[in-house]
């Protein structure tokens, strides 16, 4: 009998052990969930003459881009530039000769000449972490460190009359 009881408290241990590392899996499923929520509401994309970068949070966050020359090889990292602090739930429109005028590199070589396009959104949320937007639309954690918004200053990109900011129908939701 006390075989029986022994094999059954052990049994017992085992199965709560399990239960245990699953509420640990969720809970830690839901952390990283959690973590994304601002950064996976933020996206880019081109439509017609127009780049667009959206912002469907309720938080602004701070925002740079990395731009490359279409020309360039496709292997090429680019080159960083501070977009500015994306307002929440907006959209902002930059017409792609904007953008050639900013992303203008010093460079002379050719494969770096425009026209350019943004390869990449580079993400400070709200609570500082960093995230990275592909031109694909996947999202990253970024171990890149970026400088404070409050020290970068003022965006010459969102500053330009030329591109709009848009208010969004709805806010909060990736859709």
């Amino acid at each position: 009998m006390g075989a029986v009881s022994l094999a059954f408290t052990a049994w017992g241990t085992w199965k709560a052990a399990q239960v245990a590392d699953d509420q640990l899996a969720q809970s830690k499923e839901q952390q990283v969930a959690d973590d994304r929520k601002q950064a996976a509401l933020i996206n880019f994309w081109v439509e017609k003459d127009t780049t667009v970068i959206a912002n469907r949070s309720l938080d602004p966050a701070a925002v740079w881009a990395a731009a490359r020359s279409k020309t360039s090889p496709s292997d090429s990292p680019g080159f960083m530039y501070w977009v500015g602090m994306l307002p929440p739930c907006n959209r902002i429109e930059i017409p792609n000769e904007v953008l050639d005028d900013f992303f203008q590199s010093p460079l002379t070589d050719e494969p770096f000449r425009g026209p350019y396009s943004i390869a990449r959104l580079d993400v400070a949320d709200a609570k500082g972490r960093g995230w990275t937007r592909s031109v694909s639309g996947q999202l990253s954690a970024s171990s890149a460190a970026m400088p404070a918004p409050s020290k970068v200053g003022d965006s010459a990109l969102l500053s330009d009359p030329a591109v709009r900011v848009v208010d969004l129908e709805t806010c909060g939701t990736p859709t």
